[in-house]
């Protein structure tokens, strides 16, 4: 193959990269994972969906009106009263 001195030579642009294949390669491992363990991976999910559900729970109520007191009762411990208000 003969190239001309002025040529540039580089990489073509459907060429993969590293990043790319690492993530494919995660994605592999945690569907073969998953298929593996399916009781494992169904906790796992759960989990995922209660901690998002919380914390979407948690901004609404900490979205409400400033200078309103919340009150969070620990049962057989305590009643703690706060209020959030803006800077």
């Amino acid at each position: 193959m003969h190239t001309y001195p002025l040529s540039r030579t580089g990489s073509p642009p459907d060429d993969p990269s590293p990043g790319g294949l690492l993530l494919f390669a995660a994605l592999l491992g945690g569907v073969l994972l998953g298929v593996s363990y399916p009781l494992y991976s169904l906790a796992a999910l759960g989990a995922l969906g209660a901690t998002t559900a919380f914390g979407r729970t948690l901004a609404a109520r900490l979205a409400r009106p400033p200078g309103r007191v919340r009150t969070v009762r620990l049962p057989g411990v305590a009643k703690i009263r706060f209020t959030v208000s803006p800077r």
